[in-house]
């Protein structure tokens, strides 16, 4: 299966990192990984694609949600209440 390089940071823009992802790779295996790299595993996260600011769909791939290499995403903390 082909690979991609994409970019995750969060937020604030205290965590960035550039890795290797296989184009079938569900978005929210690497949403997961990406919280503990980030040190937010206890964080209610979103994963959201910087260029177009659409929440990723945690049971799509990289390749069935379109995503190309070089692509940058933000994990973004979910809002509390209602």
């Amino acid at each position: 299966m082909e690979e991609i390089t994409v970019t995750v940071k969060n937020l604030s823009g205290d965590f960035k990192k550039t890795t290797e992802v296989p184009l079938d790779m569900l978005l929210g295996d690497f949403r997961e990984a990406a919280k503990e790299l980030a040190n937010l595993s206890n964080v209610p996260c979103t994963l959201v694609l910087e260029k177009s600011n659409k929440v990723m769909r945690d049971n799509d791939t990289f390749q069935s949600a379109g995503i190309t290499s070089g692509s940058v995403f933000v994990l973004t903390p979910e809002a509390e209440g209602g």
